[in-house]
């Protein structure tokens, strides 16, 4: 029952549902599990199959009639067919029933150390060197957003079906807090100099020799997850969870740029904003090996990795302002966002399952997620295609009531 129970609440950590066996729920007695009789001197428990010892006392009812009301339901059959009555505890000798663990109502909560990261870089630092038209050399090293690792959470909860099903609903909130990136060019001979090709109406529209460019990027990103799953169970030390369900996205991005240019004496700035909202489904699976199993807890090692297709909604907004106007640019459009997830990790049980804890890593890729399309106000030749990624470290609880 241990395991019967860790399968439960494990997988509901993270907004992936798991359960405990594919095995179904005997109708047998007013609904109490009847365990099958063996010749070990001890209980053994398997997934949600327990083999009982045997009985001295217990009679011999091979051939006597079924008895009313024993009924094996379930994914799987009994391995006997049929079932002689239950007598004095005892069921006939070598008859496996499927019997049912656990249930009812469960809460999760998830401490996470996350890092956001954008593939594609913030400033382009060029030095020139040499005679225009003789041995001249023009050489460029490009700098890439940098972030920190912040605090995130999941909660969460559900209830988990005797029959072996799960129903679960999470929230997660992670948001950015990095400080502006500082780059200084104070070369008086002008041979070097700084370029911004981040995203925005300024970006590689503004290169100065002296000066100072700031850059900050923020990020605010929350879901809701909600779905059902079930579990198959090809071994006793291994359960394979498939769920599917709903996600809801809001993702809001800022993205603040401050040039100062010592030789022309001006400032220029810019905030850029994004938002997208939307939902879409959610499905994927999970692996779970049982490395080590006792009496009341057991230890876990899991893989696991889901996708979402979310039918977004993008608005950008972008005001530009320099010594001479302000600009103003603004985009709207309906897109489809995937999203991946990945993660693994291990888990340990304790009191019989009702219990968990759990410490693992995981990786969420949000494809576009970092793109602009306001670029094209003073850009028209191309459009920013970014791709933005989430991951860190996680540590989960679970408490099965």
């Amino acid at each position: 029952m241990t395991r019967w129970k860790s399968l439960m609440l494990a997988g509901a950590l993270f907004g992936w549902p798991a359960l405990c066996s594919a095995q179904g729920v005997s109708e047998m007695g007013k609904g109490k599990p009847v365990m099958p009789a063996s010749g070990s001197s001890m209980p053994m428990t398997s997934g949600s199959m327990t083999t009982m010892p045997s009985m001295a006392a217990c009679p011999d009812v091979t051939g006597q009639p079924v008895a009313d009301g024993i009924k094996p339901v379930g994914l799987f059959t009994s391995s006997c067919n049929p079932c002689g009555p239950i007598i004095g505890g005892c069921t006939p000798p070598d008859c496996e029933i499927e019997t049912s663990g656990s249930c009812g109502w469960f809460t999760t909560g998830e401490l996470m150390y996350l890092k956001m990261r954008r593939n594609d870089p913030v400033a382009l630092f060029r030095l020139t060197t040499g005679t225009p038209g003789i041995d001249a050399q023009d050489v460029g090293a490009l700098e890439g957003y940098t972030s920190t690792y912040d605090f995130a959470f999941r909660v969460g909860g559900g209830y988990l079906a005797s029959s072996g099903w799960i129903f679960s609903a999470n929230y997660t909130r992670f948001k950015d807090t990095s400080e502006a990136q500082r780059f200084v060019s104070d070369d008086p001979s002008g041979n070097t100099s700084i370029l911004y090709v981040g995203p925005g109406v300024l970006g590689s529209a503004y290169q100065f020799t002296q000066g100072v460019l700031e850059s900050q990027w923020q990020f605010d990103y929350q879901t809701i997850d909600v779905q059902a799953g079930a579990v198959y169970s090809p071994s006793s030390c291994l359960d394979m969870i498939v769920s599917g369900g709903l996600r809801y996205a809001d993702l809001s991005q800022e993205y603040g740029t401050i040039i100062q240019d010592d030789i022309a004496q001006t400032i220029q700035t810019e905030n850029l904003t994004t938002t997208l909202r939307g939902g879409g489904p959610r499905f994927g699976g999970e692996a779970r090996l049982y490395a080590w199993t006792g009496r009341t807890s057991s230890l876990m090692l899991y893989g696991r990795g889901f996708s979402s297709v979310i039918i977004a909604n993008r608005k950008e907004s972008t005001v530009y302002v320099n010594p001479n106007t302000v600009q103003t640019v603004t985009y709207s459009r309906e897109e489809l966002l995937p999203m991946l997830e990945v993660g693994a990790g291990a888990e340990m049980s304790f009191f019989r399952g009702h219990v968990i804890l759990g410490a693992g890593y995981e990786w969420n890729y949000l494809f576009e997620a970092g793109s602009s399309n306001v670029d094209y106000a003073n850009n028209a030749r191309f459009n920013r295609h970014v791709n933005l990624s989430l991951e860190g470290f996680t540590l989960r609880a679970s408490v099965l009531w």
